[in-house]
């Protein structure tokens, strides 16, 4: 019985060293696949870090241009107040001479036959010098516009 017990004590001591070295090389393996899992995590950070700097210049950079946007839009809508502005204004300044050129043109026209010569002359002057000053609206309008 001594040889079963020493025999079975031998078998016991065997599966433990096996056991105990199996356990220490999954334990090894394991550390390493741990290490390799680690410096791949690692890797994946930096990857992550480097896209999320990447993203937020691009958002930096569409509000900037978005900021530009907004104030170029601002400076059009502001342009264009001034141009009906200008616009308003001219036509304004433009109705007094058609008003004089309307009145005198139809003075002639309706009392032709019936006007003195010196007053017909004075009409045409009169049609002159609407003209001229439209003409000179027109001219200074024109100018404005190109600055």
């Amino acid at each position: 019985m001594n040889i079963n017990v020493e025999l079975i004590f031998s078998f016991v001591l065997l599966l433990s060293i096996t056991a105990g070295v199996t356990v220490y090389f999954l334990v090894k393996r394991i550390k390493e696949k741990s290490r390799e899992l680690e410096k791949q995590l690692h890797l994946k950070l930096q990857q992550l870090e480097i896209l999320n700097n990447t993203l937020m210049e691009e958002i930096k950079l569409r509000k900037e241009t978005e900021k530009k946007l907004l104030e170029k839009a601002e400076e059009l809508q502001q342009s264009n107040r001034d141009k009906d502005r200008m616009f308003s204004v001219i036509s304004h300044d433009l109705k007094n001479p058609f008003q004089g050129l309307l009145s005198y043109s139809e003075m002639l026209c309706e009392e032709f036959n019936e006007l003195d010569d010196n007053v017909k002359f004075e009409i045409a002057k009169g049609i002159r010098s609407s003209s001229k000053n439209i003409y000179n609206l027109l001219e200074t309008s024109e100018k404005i516009s190109r600055i």
